[in-house]
């Protein structure tokens, strides 16, 4: 009995070995795991605020593109504008030179 025992102590202290090397695995999983999680974290954040940033650059380029088209359809309204103004004065103008024309005919006729 004295020999068994003998023989197992060896297996004992490794029995006790590997228990001290799997509690120190399961720690190092532990940390592992807490790493990831952060890591997990630190990208989810990342990816919101990407998200936030494109959102932000989108409004911009729709608020830009929003004035721009704004600007050019005031452009349009004032050229439009212009336009019926030239056409008018043209049409005075016209209308002042039949005027004239018509003052010169009939001072003809009666001379």
């Amino acid at each position: 009995k004295a020999q068994l025992q003998a023989e197992q102590l060896p297996l004992k202290a490794q029995h006790s070995q590997l228990r001290v090397e799997q509690s120190q695995l399961k720690a190092k999983e532990a940390q592992l795991q807490a790493e990831t999680q952060g890591l997990m974290k630190q990208l989810q954040e990342v990816n919101t605020q990407l998200k936030a940033e494109k959102q932000a650059r989108l409004q911009a380029e729709q608020n830009y593109t929003e004035s721009a088209l704004e600007a050019a359809r005031l452009l349009e309204a004032e050229r439009g504008q212009l336009n019926e103004e030239k056409q008018a004065r043209l049409q005075a103008e016209q209308a002042l030179r039949q005027e004239q024309q018509a003052r010169m005919q009939a001072e003809q006729r009666y001379e």
